[in-house]
């Protein structure tokens, strides 16, 4: 169940996002940032439970996670539409 998810996320990334690799990278990127925070959260805070509630934490967050890889390419796409003054620039 968990592969069928991910591969209908990557499709939907792939066709909003109109790039394979973003779209591959940005799931990668997600899936390698859960078990550093898993570590972090382990043996950095300490926390020695994990419970039902800690589960849909992770849930939310790399939720959050995914929405801003769309946030920064629509910013990334609309960049090219600033103008810069040089001459006030510093």
């Amino acid at each position: 169940m968990l592969m069928l998810t991910l591969i209908a996320f990557v499709l939907y990334m792939t066709f909003h996002l109109k790039s394979f690799f973003l779209a591959f990278l940005s799931i990668a990127n997600l899936l390698f940032a859960i078990p550093v925070t898993l570590w972090i959260y382990t043996y950095i805070i300490g926390v020695e439970y994990f419970s039902t509630i800690h589960a849909s934490v992770l849930i939310v967050v790399v939720g959050i996670g995914a929405d801003d890889v769309f946030v920064f390419h629509h910013i990334w796409m609309k960049s090219h539409k600033l103008k810069i003054d040089k001459n006030n620039a510093r």
